[in-house]
């Protein structure tokens, strides 16, 4: 009778501190705001931008965005029907291989508008600031991968 109140006390008691931990607002937290967005740093702070450069940068990203935004969208719709059609009881090949090709072109879309905008930040930048952003990793790499994996879970 003594070990089941010992463990009925002691469950109660993890249940206890997990549901006020659970309910702890760390949004309120100074030390923990502060320490976490002091060392953070942005993709042009190792490049030492102008004022006029980043209004330049972002305007060109804004713009991109506008361009890809509706074709990442027709992208999903595409991979949506290819997904259909890959069900269906008597598969229609050609129907299939002209949503993929779709798919593909969209996709060099996407690449070519993005390397437009590293042509165009590339016109803004100076010489020691060019060469700090052409040695930087390729973030293409990543977007491959999301790309890659979106697709397989398909």
């Amino acid at each position: 009778m003594r070990s089941i109140k010992f463990i009925f006390l002691f469950f109660s008691l993890i249940i206890f501190s997990s549901l006020t931990y659970a309910q702890y607002d760390n949004e309120n937290d100074e030390v923990t705001k502060t320490s976490i967005h002091k060392d953070k740093k942005g993709p042009g702070d190792e490049l030492k931008l102008t004022e006029q450069q980043k209004t330049e940068i972002k305007k060109i990203h804004f713009n991109s965005q506008k361009t890809i935004m509706p074709l990442r969208h027709q992208i999903a719709e595409k991979r949506a029907h290819l997904k259909t059609l890959g069900i269906e009881e008597k598969a229609n090949m050609p129907e299939i291989n002209k949503t993929i090709d779709d798919i593909t072109s969209l996709l060099g879309q996407i690449m070519k508008q993005k390397a437009s905008d590293r042509q165009e930040i590339r016109k803004l930048l100076n010489e020691e600031q060019r060469l700090k952003f052409d040695s930087r990793p390729p973030r293409e790499r990543k977007e491959k991968r999301i790309m890659i994996r979106e697709f397989r879970e398909d």
